[in-house]
């Protein structure tokens, strides 16, 4: 399961616009709003743009990831 509020996190610490990382994934604003609501899902290759553009590892994205 994708852990939006990890993503709304990263995305305020490197003060990122939704308008932003939609265009980095070629989608719509309303499309990633969306994802980031929960009514779509992320898919494989998003996350990892996402990853990249916030230059972090996807994992952090997983809310069942197991913390160390």
């Amino acid at each position: 399961m994708v852990d939006v509020n990890s993503i709304r996190a990263e995305m305020a610490r490197k003060n990122i616009t939704q308008i932003q990382l939609a265009k980095v994934l070629g989608v719509s604003a309303r499309t990633f709003s969306l994802k980031l609501n929960g009514v779509r899902e992320f898919t494989a290759s998003e996350l990892y743009k996402i990853s990249k553009h916030l230059n972090r590892e996807v994992s952090i994205f997983f809310a069942d990831r197991v913390n160390d």
